[in-house]
């Protein structure tokens, strides 16, 4: 009985909420948390993104560095 129930459930949320749809909606997470993040960065490359739930560790904000550095 519950299983069916559960079951049904999905069926409706797999219908109104798409894979192509979660797929956007986490592309759109992931690109506000590097937006986020990045602020306490030193650096971070052109194209780079932070993925949900990173965790970074480098001796203070500022010294870590993501991409491509260059000093020309």
């Amino acid at each position: 009985m519950i299983k069916s129930y559960i079951k049904g459930m999905l069926t409706m949320l797999a219908y109104f909420y798409p894979f192509k749809v979660r797929s956007k909606v986490y592309h759109l997470r992931e690109i506000l948390f590097t937006q986020w993040i990045s602020r306490y960065l030193g650096h971070l490359g052109e194209g780079s993104t932070i993925g949900l739930g990173c965790q970074l560790q480098g001796g203070g904000n500022k010294n870590i560095s993501i991409g491509i550095i260059r000093y020309w």
